[in-house]
């Protein structure tokens, strides 16, 4: 290879381009210098390189350059602050524009019903890094959550009880997210209703009376199908339990 061609290798290297690769300065230059004086580092490197490697082991990187003049060196350490900082700004594109890319498939996904959510999900494996997976896997508790709050916000009482049957029935349009949803929001209903009557007694005191009333009408067969169900009473007896009574005997 010919001085020429090395010199134009290097500065091809180091992105060089027109007078500027030769530029040459006169004096002692420090780093300080060389980081506002960008073309002349690059002229710089290209002289250093020339003189201190041959044609046939010219270096890849600058990183793998190691200079012992002064100037040398200072003109590298710039080129690589150079380096570092444009990297830092692509860096930072790029995660701007990673965000961006979250937070739109995010509102996407929250804007869908809990069960269209987790048809989504369901199909994310464990080692799935896909955008939508990821999110899907941030957002799963949240969606969990807002389903049960909208649903204890829409059936009450009995209600829920109806419709967690319905979820959990089994057969063609059984949906196992559907049914696990609603097992969760009634069994926070109801022990938010226990927790309501251990902590309001003349509230307690009214319906452990009324349920007495109720149960006493029937006979044992009918008494326990009734409390091993879903019925106010049997939330009742579950407080009742609580407090030491275990059965309906004596009024309140």
């Amino acid at each position: 290879m010919t001085l020429s061609e090395t010199v134009n290798a290097l500065r091809k290297w180091l992105g060089l381009t027109g007078l500027a690769a030769i530029l040459i300065g006169c004096g002692s230059k420090d780093i300080a210098y060389y980081e506002t004086h960008v073309d002349e580092a690059k002229g710089k490197l290209v002289e250093c390189s020339y003189n201190n490697f041959s044609a046939s082991m010219i270096p890849s990187e600058l990183t793998d350059l190691i200079f012992q003049d002064k100037e040398c060196e200072a003109a590298r350490t710039a080129r690589l602050a150079e380096k570092r900082i444009k990297q830092q700004q692509l860096q930072q594109r790029d995660d701007g524009q990673r965000r961006n890319e979250y937070e739109l498939q995010k509102a996407q996904l929250l804007a869908m019903s809990y069960l269209a959510f987790t048809e989504i999900e369901s199909t994310c494996g464990w080692a799935d890094v896909s955008l939508i997976c990821q999110v899907a896997r941030d957002l799963q508790d949240d969606m969990l959550a807002n389903e049960v709050a909208r649903l204890k916000q829409t059936y009450s009482g009995v209600a829920l009880v109806q419709f967690k049957a319905d979820a959990c029935r089994g057969g063609a349009t059984y949906v196992q997210a559907a049914c696990n949803v609603a097992e969760i929001a009634l069994g926070q209903q109801q022990t938010q209703r226990v927790s309501y009557y251990l902590a309001n007694q003349s509230a307690f005191k009214q319906e452990y009376n009324a349920c007495r009333i109720e149960l006493l009408a029937n006979d044992a067969d009918a008494i326990a199908q009734y409390m091993n169900g879903d019925h106010r009473c049997a939330l009742v007896a579950k407080a009742a339990n609580l407090i030491g009574l275990h059965d309906f005997s004596q009024p309140l």
